[in-house]
């Protein structure tokens, strides 16, 4: 009885983020981006205020963190804000998709090249940058605490105010 309850509990746990992605109809953008691809992104997104979360599927602090940016990006897209996340640990398509949906992840997300790791100074996950839309670094977060959160997103609102 004990070893049913707990293989129900766990396919719920793993497999209701999946089906919620699925009814929503949106899977989680993912694709192989070198540094001059991520450069270009960017500046596609001029005028617009972007976060770009470097992160690895091996990180708890990532885990964490993602769902905040999922939100954020919901809340905020329709208002100028891009969200996109670079996986900097040189893993496969495979390993990050189910990851990605697992979190129900809906912001674009990358698999970064090493050159990306190297041009932003990644040295710890994660690892934010936000831009405001003048593509400048207004801010770099390392790591995610308690207090990342209601940082982000009051500097997330003070850029959107801003006149593009």
């Amino acid at each position: 009885m004990r070893v049913k309850c707990l293989i129900s509990f766990l396919l719920v746990l793993f497999l209701v983020p999946c089906f919620l992605a699925e009814a929503r109809g949106q899977e989680p953008q993912i694709k192989k981006i070198t540094l001059s691809e991520l450069r270009d992104k960017v500046k596609e997104a001029r005028g617009r205020v972007v976060i770009i979360d470097f992160w690895a599927t091996t990180s708890p602090v990532s885990r964490h963190a993602m769902p905040f940016f999922d939100k954020l990006y919901e809340s905020y897209k329709d208002k100028g804000l891009v969200v996109m996340g670079v996986s900097v640990e040189g893993v496969s398509e495979e390993v990050v998709g189910p990851f990605v949906k697992m979190l129900d992840v809906r912001y674009p997300i990358f698999i970064g090249s090493s050159d990306i790791v190297e041009a932003y100074d990644v040295q710890y996950i994660p690892v934010t940058y936000l831009l405001d839309r003048e593509n400048r670094i207004v801010l770099k977060e390392i790591g995610f605490t308690k207090d990342s959160p209601d940082r982000l997103r009051r500097k997330v609102e003070e850029l959107i105010k801003t006149v593009p």
